[in-house]
């Protein structure tokens, strides 16, 4: 999943609120969050959008997310409609996710602080 906005403090705020709601502290990242939900595990991606969508993955290495950014038509899941990102953008992301240097997942350097 990925979330829009400039931060995830009111992410992280809203999901401390949700008793279902099991943090993944070994996945807490500048640009990520991970937690458990009824058993399922979600990640969500941070994409800014102050010039376009990206995402500073740890805070520093830059990956500009191409435009537009959703798949154009909302879906429903369970009656409830949500955006996808776009076909392009998910192959996209795919094609250059060594780029986004993953051998810093382990490190615990990487990790952010719980609020």
């Amino acid at each position: 999943m990925i979330y829009r906005s400039e931060t995830f403090r009111e992410l992280d705020s809203k999901l401390r609120g949700i008793p279902e709601f099991e943090a993944v502290p070994l996945k807490r990242f500048r640009h990520k969050r991970a937690f458990h939900f009824y058993g399922t595990l979600c990640e969500v991606t941070l994409v800014q959008e102050r010039e376009g969508p990206f995402t500073l993955f740890w805070g520093d290495v830059h990956f500009r997310w191409d435009i537009p950014l959703l798949h154009g038509a909302l879906v429903e899941v369970e009656r409830e409609p949500i955006s996808i990102v776009s076909a392009n953008n998910l192959k996209r992301y795919r094609d250059l996710h060594k780029d986004t240097q993953p051998h810093r997942w382990p490190d615990p350097q990487s990790l952010e602080p719980s609020a």
